[in-house]
């Protein structure tokens, strides 16, 4: 059981931290591109509902749907790292 928990732990942050890179590289080719406020929103929209259905079945498999406050806070620590990391210049370039 407790195996199981740690598991859904490293997987959510491990998963936090895709999706933040993940979402850094789209953000640095919007940039790039100079695209417009609609295509911002469409292109962010579907990125994070895409996300969110892969770490909703990450959740089933893992954990048989059940949802625990840890792997939220495991699944943000990810997502914090990576942005902690590109502000301090590690990452931005």
């Amino acid at each position: 059981m407790i195996i199981n928990q740690l598991q859904m732990a490293a997987v959510s942050y491990i998963t936090g931290l895709v999706c933040a890179v993940m979402y850094y590289i789209m953000w640095r080719i919007r940039r790039w591109l100079k695209t417009g406020v609609v295509f911002h929103f469409i292109s962010d929209f579907i990125f994070w509902e895409a996300a969110a259905v892969i770490y909703v079945y990450i959740i089933y498999r893992i954990n048989e749907g059940c949802i625990r406050g840890f792997a939220l806070t495991c699944l943000f620590a990810g997502i914090l790292t990576v942005v902690y990391i590109s502000r301090r210049g590690i990452v931005a370039g």
